[in-house]
């Protein structure tokens, strides 16, 4: 993934909420390891975006209530953009 131009694009856009399909994602996203497993089911604060972690559609054939998890972080992550105290995101000062 190309650091520059997620960065560009999340200043242009500045959305509340980014969703990250898996923990690649995910880690470019919020600069560390992550697991998604640990991370999912949350908002996890960035500078530039609120995160919700969440399995890459790719493993979903994989069952385990993956689909249910996606389909529970994909509705808590639209639900968080409405908020309007996440207009401004951590580190958006």
């Amino acid at each position: 993934m190309c650091r520059g131009w997620l960065t560009r694009e999340l200043a242009a856009i500045r959305p509340a909420v980014v969703v990250a399909l898996g923990p690649i994602a995910a880690g470019a996203l919020l600069g560390r390891a992550v697991t998604v497993r640990a991370e999912r089911g949350r908002l996890v604060p960035s500078a530039g975006a609120h995160v919700v972690v969440t399995w890459n559609p790719r493993g979903l054939v994989s069952g385990a209530g993956a689909y249910a998890d996606l389909v529970d972080d994909l509705r808590r992550a639209w639900l968080a953009a409405q908020q309007p105290r996440l207009r401004e995101p951590a580190g958006a000062e």
